[in-house]
C-alpha cells in the first residue's frame, strides 16, 4: 500500500456526534454558497420513519464540483484556502456527511457517484448544471426538528436565495456594517494556511427572541458569544480544526472593532415605542436606523 494511514468513517461520525448533525449540513450549504455563479441553494430534510431521514442539498452553480475526487478525499488541497472570502479550507464537508450516512448519491457536471454498503460506485452522468447531494441518514424526528431550528440561524449571502423545505430563509438585514482589520487565514504558495491581518467587513445583526448572540463566518454560525448582537465576519475566521471555537484574542479583536466602528443603541436610549419599531423592522428584514 502507498497510503500511510486510513480514516475510519465511524470514528469521524463519533467526532461529529458531539457537534450536532447541523454541522455537516452547514458544511454542504457553505460549499454551495462558495461556488462561482450560484444564485440558489435548496435544502430538503424529510423524516421517513424508523429513525431514517432523507437530506437533499442542491445548488445551481454553473460548473458544479471542480474535482469529483474531492467528495471522498479528506483534506485534499482546496483552492478555497487561498481566498479569504470563501468559507472552505479543509475539504471536509462531504466527508462529514458520508460518515453519518447510510447511502449518498452525488450528482454534478463532473460525474455522478454513489456511496453505499458495498462501497463507492460511478453512475451514469445526469446532472448538467449545479450539484445535487442526496443522503439517507440515521436521524430521528426530534433530531430533524433540531436541525430545522439551527437552519433558521443562517444568514444567507446577498444575491443567493437559500431555501429550506420549500420556504426561503427569512432575510436578515444588518443593523450596521463597518470595516475592520482582523486576523484571518490564507494559504500561501506552498498550500499551508497562514495567519495574517486583513481588512474586512463586519456586520452587526439584531438577536431575535430565543436566540443567543453568535459570531458568524460569512453567514455560518461559529460560536455563541452571549453578547448583545450577532457579529458576521466577512472573511475566514481563524478556527480550531474541528471548527468549534475561536481564540479568546480573536473575539476580543472583534469586540474592540465593534465598539470602535458601531455605536450600540441600548434600550434605555430609546422610547419603548421606538425600540419596538426598531426590533420589528429588523425582524421583518428591514434595517433599523
Amino acid at each position: 500500500m502507498k497510503s500511510w494511514f486510513e480514516v475510519d468513517p465511524h470514528g469521524l461520525a463519533q467526532i461529529l456526534e458531539r457537534k450536532g448533525n447541523e454541522f455537516a449540513l452547514f458544511e454542504l450549504i457553505q460549499n454551495g454558497w462558495d461556488e462561482p455563479g450560484v444564485t440558489k441553494v435548496s435544502v430538503t430534510l424529510d423524516y421517513l420513519g424508523q429513525n431514517k431521514s432523507r437530506l437533499l442539498v442542491e445548488d445551481d452553480a454553473p460548473d458544479g464540483f471542480k474535482e469529483l475526487s474531492h467528495t471522498f478525499t479528506l483534506f485534499a488541497n482546496s483552492a478555497k484556502k487561498a481566498n479569504p472570502e470563501q468559507r472552505g479550507r479543509f475539504n471536509l464537508g462531504e466527508k462529514l456527511v458520508l460518515s453519518i450516512s447510510d447511502e449518498v448519491i452525488i450528482r454534478t457536471g463532473k460525474g455522478d457517484i454513489r456511496f453505499d454498503a458495498e462501497g463507492r460506485h460511478s453512475l451514469r452522468n445526469g446532472q448538467s448544471v449545479g450539484s445535487r447531494i442526496e443522503c439517507l441518514l440515521g436521524m430521528t424526528a426530534d433530531e430533524c426538528r433540531v436541525v430545522e431550528s439551527q437552519m433558521r440561524k443562517l444568514i444567507s449571502p446577498e444575491g443567493i436565495i437559500t431555501v429550506f423545505n420549500g420556504a426561503p430563509l427569512e432575510p436578515r438585514r444588518p443593523l450596521d456594517q463597518f470595516s475592520a482589520t482582523l486576523p484571518t487565514e490564507i494559504a500561501s504558495d506552498d498550500g499551508f494556511l497562514r495567519r495574517v491581518n486583513r481588512e474586512t467587513t463586519v456586520q452587526v445583526y439584531f438577536v431575535r427572541p430565543g436566540e443567543t448572540a453568535t459570531l458568524y463566518e460569512m453567514g455560518i454560525p461559529v460560536v455563541e458569544t452571549g453578547d448583545k448582537w450577532h457579529y458576521d465576519i466577512g472573511q475566514k475566521v481563524p478556527l480550531t480544526m474541528d471548527r468549534e471555537n475561536v481564540q479568546p484574542s480573536f473575539l476580543k479583536h472583534v469586540r474592540v472593532a465593534v465598539s470602535q466602528g458601531y455605536t450600540v443603541v441600548h434600550g434605555g436610549m430609546m422610547s419603548s415605542a421606538a425600540w419596538q419599531n426598531a426590533k420589528t423592522a429588523n425582524a421583518s428584514g428591514q434595517p433599523a436606523r
